[in-house]
């Protein structure tokens, strides 16, 4: 990610699968949280707002900029949920997914 024009507007570009995405997010409007992706949906992570720690630990979990995930599932109540990245599976915590920025789009 970077800026454009020191605007708010950010080009993503990603590899996804064999093929290269380039797309404009136009400013945090576009943008949402992982936490707010519905059960069965796929969407493009954008940022990652934690700590350096945590950040490095997701990025060996696949979960960092650029990848698509899809959500699997919700617990009862919506306190963590599963992930798929990469064929990898991975459970988070409701305030963590809030952290992470994506944008979903259409594969």
């Amino acid at each position: 990610l970077r800026r454009v024009h020191g605007q708010t507007d950010e080009i993503c570009d990603c590899i996804i699968g064999r093929e290269r995405h380039i797309f404009m997010t136009y400013g945090i409007d576009n943008s949402m949280n992982l936490a707010q992706v519905k059960k069965g949906e796929s969407a493009v992570i954008l940022r990652v707002d934690a700590e350096q720690s945590i950040r490095e630990r997701l990025r060996m979990l696949n979960v960092a900029p650029g990848m698509r995930i899809k959500v699997i599932r919700y617990s009862i109540f919506k306190s963590s949920m599963l992930l798929e990245s990469d064929g990898l599976r991975i459970g988070l915590r409701r305030e963590l997914a809030e952290k992470i920025s994506v944008m979903q789009r259409e594969f």
